[in-house]
């Protein structure tokens, strides 16, 4: 950052100052957020330096993400490993559906591990119940148009009352 720069900076945090202190005199403190000039009342001042930080962090599940790991597992050749998976009722409509067209799937603890059919999938035995689940039912309608055979898919009221048709 240049001199001239640095003196911008603060000749405009010291105009700032002046004004919170007319305008703001009776408050017992307030804080200027960097390079907003936003005011605001505080209770506390914090002063940090420049540090580092190491850990980790198990972010939580993601019924999408969830979902589309799950069919991204059925189709690759070989076994995934789905760590963290969100086990809601969207989730475990794509967990079954995924077993309905043939994958092997273990759950152990806060992991799912599928055993991948590479592309080739199998003719479920009976109906693919997607629940709820507009994702997982779009993600079947699709899916089985590989299988050597026919399914029928169907889920609770409200995605039985949406159309299903070629984009």
């Amino acid at each position: 950052m240049t001199e001239k720069i640095k003196n911008q900076l603060k000749q405009r945090k010291s105009g700032i100052k002046k004004l919170i202190n007319k305008e703001y005199s009776n408050k017992k403190s307030l804080a200027i957020e960097k390079n907003t000039y936003m005011l605001y009342p505080v209770s506390m001042y914090v002063i940090s330096k420049k540090s580092s930080l190491n850990g980790s962090i198990l972010v939580p599940g993601s019924k999408s993400q969830t979902i589309r790991a799950v069919f991204m597992a059925l189709l690759a050749d070989g076994n995934s490993t789905i760590n963290n998976p969100l086990p809601s009722s969207d989730g475990l409509s794509a967990f079954n559906a995924a077993v309905s067209l043939g994958a092997k799937i273990q759950k152990t603890d806060n992991k799912w591990h599928i055993s991948g059919l590479n592309g080739i999938l199998k003719a479920p035995a009976s109906v693919i119940d997607t629940g709820n689940s507009g994702t997982t039912t779009s993600f079947v309608t699709g899916l089985c148009t590989l299988i050597d055979g026919f399914a029928v898919i169907t889920g609770d009221e409200q995605i039985c009352s949406r159309p299903v048709r070629p984009a």
